[in-house]
């Protein structure tokens, strides 16, 4: 009695340790997903790897500044992107009303990659064109595997705004 005792602990431990690590490596996991996007892997645009898109949004400039703002802080999609810090750029005379700067990480905190995103004056009421850009922070990162087209297209995704993509810099398109 004791030894079928001793054998079904054994079970139920070897069965607990493998739920568990199907639970701490699942989101791991999902996030390797790369659903529908068509990743665009960047080798060395930048020195380092890097992405540079425009998306034109419907709106004006505040309350799209407001959305990614908020988007940032609350971790995006998935809970890896970050906030770091805006400025409003108004009351100067430039091409753009706001910057927002953030970042994206790995799964524990290994990989960063920068997130700038510059939202344009309205050159008319509906439209505003945001340049978004990210770059890789490790050194010798001289391909991406597409990672830094990811950064960007993933949170536009994930903000569910429609959106019109325009390649600026890096990231170019594969050829069939």
């Amino acid at each position: 009695m004791e030894e079928d005792m001793t054998t079904i602990m054994a079970i139920l431990t070897t069965r607990c340790i493998v739920v568990f690590l199907i639970v701490i490596t699942l989101p791991a996991y999902a996030r390797c997903q790369l659903s529908d996007i068509d990743l665009r892997k960047d080798c060395g645009t930048c020195g380092n790897a890097c992405c540079a898109l425009q998306f034109i949004v419907g709106g004006s400039s505040e309350p799209i500044y407001e959305e990614f703002s908020n988007f940032l802080m609350k971790g995006g999609t998935d809970g890896w992107y970050f906030y770091s810090d805006s400025t409003d750029l108004r009351s100067q005379n430039v091409s753009a009303d706001f910057i927002i700067q953030g970042y994206y990480s790995s799964i524990l905190n290994r990989y960063q990659n920068t997130l700038n995103f510059a939202v344009e004056k309205s050159t008319n009421l509906q439209m505003v064109s945001v340049r978004a850009f990210s770059i890789s922070n490790v050194t010798g990162t001289y391909c991406d595997a597409g990672q830094n087209y990811k950064n960007l297209v993933q949170f536009m995704i994930g903000l569910k705004m429609p959106y019109t993509e325009v390649h600026i810099w890096g990231c170019p398109k594969t050829k069939p």
